[in-house]
């Protein structure tokens, strides 16, 4: 069931209403079915994968609950809990390379198993209470509006607004930014992201036949592809949470404008980077044993993150380029603080921090993007030479994809929205204080986008296969 589709559409209507509508003792029921229909669209295995791990979590939770904090016997519970939440996690994201089939779904677990594992390291530090309400913990596993690609949610957040929020009055200012919110991602997605893929996908498909120069404006659009299309996942999950009353985490803080990779990992996949910091990074050790124990802990974090996205050495080589950088980074981080003694080199080395990061975050994406290790060098041997290739005029002219007037369009487009993330970000631009002849007209524009520029043919989003 996609986000853009009639059902879905149907499902968040028919939920709104009797939500609204019902007491609201009566709320959480009425999610978590809702939930379940959602998933259920998906199939059997789908539903049954994640009814085995919300019941065994919700089981672990309260039988942690029952045990006294610092026990063997809790921490018993703890461990055995995170092994088979990762086991099924392992058994689902690599079944493939096993012998025997597997009966396990992929769809969204990567995601609600981290909020799983989160939610009982929360429980076994005492830092959140075990939900006992079957219902509740349902909806907080579950919930359809982030189900497939996340924010992955924390138990201080999401699990504190069900248990504080279910009986909050309708909040209409609320209800409409978030479908104003809904409104932008699906702008984001049709518009801009399923269009880039169209120049994109035959490059990757075959770069041998393509010039340096046109592989180099394909990789350079996969950064705003992969941004776009996540983004707008985002932001469409965020606007049906707020209908119910729920602000979910955000993901993304215009992370293009990041001076070097610590900065951008706190922009990119935010709700992903602060789970990896504080369940994984902070209990190794962190920066507390030493400069080595930090590196090396900094690796981990991103070889997980790396074979998280897949399993292949693709995403693995790709966590651990993040790695390198990251290190490289905080080991001239003194350097850097010295040169930029004054406000004049403050404001250059910014300018070049954020395009030799965007060079190398852009660089990275091969890999991500790439379906093997051999496509992914041929793309990055053509892309080193594409600069050079658009010297000239007339390769320019040559390496612009087809349809030349599309491409243009996306790039105006790229850059406006950029521009608008960036004032938004900066809390510049607030949209509701803009007069409401402006708002309409912006809602006026976005439609017509739609209407014109909207690709309904490319409907999935990247992060769904995660």
């Amino acid at each position: 069931m996609n986000f853009m589709s009639l059902e879905f559409l149907a499902l968040v209507t028919a939920t709104f209403g009797l939500y609204h509508l019902l007491p609201r003792g009566m709320r959480a029921e009425v999610l978590a079915a809702s939930s379940l229909v959602y998933i259920s669209w998906f199939g059997l295995p789908t539903l049954g994968t994640t009814l085995c791990l919300i019941g065994a979590n919700y089981l672990a939770g309260m039988a942690q609950g029952a045990a006294t904090p610092g026990t063997p016997k809790r921490r018993a519970i703890f461990a055995a809990i995170v092994a088979f939440d990762i086991l099924a996690l392992g058994l689902a994201k690599y079944k493939g390379l096993l012998p025997v089939s597997v009966p396990v779904s992929m769809l969204g677990m990567s995601y609600y198993v981290f909020l799983l594992i989160g939610y009982q390291a929360d429980v076994y530090l005492d830092k959140a209470a075990p939900e006992l309400n079957l219902a509740r913990f349902g909806l907080f596993s579950g919930f359809f509006a982030k189900f497939q690609a996340g924010p992955i949610e924390r138990t201080g957040n999401l699990l504190s607004q069900i248990r504080s929020g279910l009986a909050r009055p309708f909040d209409s200012a609320m209800a409409v930014s978030g479908l104003r919110l809904f409104a932008f991602g699906m702008v984001k997605k049709l518009v801009i992201a399923d269009n880039i893929s169209f120049f994109i996908d035959p490059v990757y498909a075959n770069p041998g036949i393509y010039r340096p120069s046109s592989v180099l404006l394909a990789v350079v659009l996969y950064s705003f592809h992969i941004l776009y299309d996540f983004s707008s996942y985002t932001d469409m999950a965020r606007g049906v949470g707020r209908l119910f009353g729920f602000e979910l985490l955000e993901n993304f803080r215009v992370p293009y404008l990041a001076s070097n990779i610590v900065e951008f990992w706190r922009r990119w996949h935010i709700s992903l980077s602060c789970w990896l910091r504080d369940y994984l990074y902070i209990p190794l050790g962190g920066n507390r044993k030493g400069v080595f124990r930090q590196k090396l802990n900094i690796i981990i974090i991103f070889f997980v993150c790396g074979v998280w996205h897949g399993g292949t050495w693709n995403f693995a080589l790709w966590g651990l380029a993040h790695a390198g950088w990251h290190i490289l980074t905080t080991t001239s981080a003194g350097l850097v603080a010295w040169l930029r003694r004054n406000r004049a080199m403050e404001i250059v080395l910014r300018f070049i921090g954020v395009l030799v990061t965007f060079h190398f975050v852009t660089a990275a994406w091969i890999l991500f993007r790439s379906p093997d290790l051999g496509t992914a060098w041929a793309m990055l041997n053509k892309a080193a030479l594409g600069y050079a290739d658009l010297l000239g005029l007339e390769t320019w002219r040559m390496a612009l994809p087809q349809p030349k007037p599309l491409f243009g369009y996306t790039v105006f487009l790229i850059a406006m929205f950029e521009a608008l993330s960036a004032l938004l970000e900066s809390r510049r631009l607030r949209f509701d204080a803009l007069p409401q002849p402006v708002r309409w007209a912006s809602y006026l524009c976005g439609a017509a986008l739609v209407a014109v520029f909207a690709s309904f043919g490319k409907s999935q989003f990247i992060y769904f296969q995660f």
